[in-house]
């Protein structure tokens, strides 16, 4: 037996009923926050590596906590509305991954 939340047990089944009833908005839905969820993560790794690069692997690691932190709770919050969603929201932030490594080797100067 699992112990849940009334209210996110509550909230799980009204959004999994709007996810039923409406299932290709609440794809569109996921896929629009997992490349939301996806750039914030992957841009934000800059940022944390830089923090590694300069010796400071306190703040780093505490901003890698953060990162992952966050886009598990996006993730999860999406799950509430079903599977369709949150394979929309994982195929969102590979999406979103794709780009901003795109972008990334683009900047990179040639050698």
């Amino acid at each position: 037996m699992t112990a849940t939340l009334p209210g996110l047990a509550a909230a799980g089944s009204v959004l999994s009923g709007l996810a039923a009833a409406h299932p290709v908005a609440a794809a569109a839905g996921g896929l629009a926050i997992g490349i939301a969820a996806g750039a914030a993560y992957f841009l934000s790794l800059r940022f944390n590596t830089a923090l590694y690069l300069q010796g400071r692997p306190g703040p780093a690691a505490g901003l890698q906590l953060l990162r992952l932190g966050l886009l598990a709770l996006v993730l999860a919050g999406v799950s509430l509305c079903g599977a369709l969603p949150l394979l929309a929201a994982a195929a969102g932030l590979l999406l979103a991954r794709r780009q901003i490594v795109r972008r990334a080797r683009r900047a990179e100067p040639q050698s």
